[in-house]
């Protein structure tokens, strides 16, 4: 199994839709590719790299992946 660390940067003034963080989205991806799905905050399109520090390389498939998330993630909402 791989794994992917997410680290809060930075905590969102509005709360942030995080739906792009899941195990089926990141499979097959490197950390770069991760960075650049999307997430909302309020009307604002916005990026996973934008708010988070993406290390590591998910599994090829979404059993194989494991997500870590550290930091604040209070004001973040859909995760999972």
């Amino acid at each position: 199994m791989k794994t992917v660390t997410l680290t809060v940067k930075q905590a969102p003034e509005l709360y942030l839709e995080c739906e792009s963080i899941t195990p089926d989205s990141f499979a097959g991806k490197k950390a770069d590719e991760i960075a650049k799905l999307p997430a909302y905050q309020g009307k604002e399109d916005t990026t996973l790299g934008e708010y988070f520090t993406i290390a590591g390389e998910a599994g090829a498939t979404a059993a194989e992946t494991q997500i870590i998330l550290n930091g604040d993630c209070s004001k973040m909402k859909y995760i999972g």
